[in-house]
């Protein structure tokens, strides 16, 4: 299985969502190969976002050597599931995605019944909104998890 996780910039909330769901999926000794992205490509080779970086690293997830990338058309054929941070990111990544890879596309958070099926960007919030991100991502981690 080969799971992309999409945000905007693919330096707060897709990189979390990528540690978080390979920690995850490695600790149930599943083989799932996760990476991350951004709708659009203005971080480009940037590291994930400091403050997004230092929530995760306090919960035990690693980003590794993450860099930003943009989305590429090889991504829609490559991975199994393509998994959306929020509804604006799905709806750029149909409009981009070609007909036949249109079923491979959703919501992270989406049949994970919490409050909310996005996750917000945490971007020009407080450390706070960081770790409410890394509480919703542990929770859609685990419901995906379980599905596979």
């Amino acid at each position: 299985m080969k799971i992309l996780v999409v945000c905007m910039g693919n330096i707060c909330r897709s990189p979390t969502a990528e540690a978080v769901l390979r920690t995850r999926a490695e600790n149930n000794g599943l083989l799932i190969e996760v990476e991350s992205a951004g709708t659009i490509d203005y971080h480009h080779g940037e590291k994930p976002d400091s403050r997004a970086e230092a929530a995760a690293r306090s919960r035990g997830y690693s980003f590794g050597r993450k860099r930003a990338r943009g989305v590429t058309q090889e991504d829609f054929y490559y991975f199994d599931r393509i998994l959306a941070a929020d509804k604006q990111n799905l709806a750029d990544l149909q409009g981009i995605c070609p007909s036949e890879y249109q079923y491979k596309l959703a919501l992270f958070l989406k049949g994970a019944d919490l409050e909310t099926d996005e996750i917000p960007d945490p971007y020009y919030g407080g450390e706070q909104g960081f770790e409410h991100v890394l509480d919703l991502i542990e929770s859609g981690s685990d419901k995906i998890l379980s599905q596979l």
